[in-house]
């Protein structure tokens, strides 16, 4: 089910993430830090450990660049596509930390701006750091989805 009653293609859905939003995005990531990011670095060309500290964190994520989310783009890297709300809820529920899927409806329906989701680029692969339940619920309203690449590669 889409909401295209929601959906104003000039209106700007997406923002920057909040210090807060980037304390919780990296203090999961310190979490699996070792046990899943250690071989997505490998298996994607990042360099490990991704991030140093939280400053590092913060500090990459600044040098990103937004891009919109293309079919092309989504297929460079793992991802859930639903096609409802009601089985997004269902995946999430599953979580370790479950994410309000009703909170960020209730956002892109009364104008709040949702932080964008952060996909990592490495030199062999990209993969999304945060943002899959904020991707599938905007794909499912009909929201065009930007999100921030920020390149970790360990080329550099």
């Amino acid at each position: 089910m889409r909401f295209k009653q929601f959906i104003n293609e000039e209106k700007e859905y997406w923002k920057f993430p909040s210090i807060e939003d980037m304390k919780s995005d990296f203090a999961e990531y310190k979490v699996k830090e070792d046990y899943k990011w250690k071989a997505r670095a490998i298996n994607n060309g990042f360099r490990f450990p991704i991030f140093k500290d939280f400053d590092d964190y913060k500090k990459t994520l600044k040098s990103g660049k937004v891009k919109l989310l293309t079919p092309q783009l989504n297929a460079k890297f793992p991802s859930t596509e639903l096609d409802s709300i009601d089985d997004l809820r269902s995946l999430v529920h599953s979580y370790h930390r479950p994410r309000d899927i009703d909170r960020i409806v209730y956002g892109f329906k009364h104008g709040q701006k949702i932080p964008y989701p952060v996909i990592l680029k490495g030199s062999r692969g990209y993969f999304r750091l945060s943002g899959n339940t904020r991707t599938n619920t905007a794909k499912i309203l009909g929201i065009p989805v930007k999100v921030l690449i920020v390149d970790v590669s360990d080329k550099k």
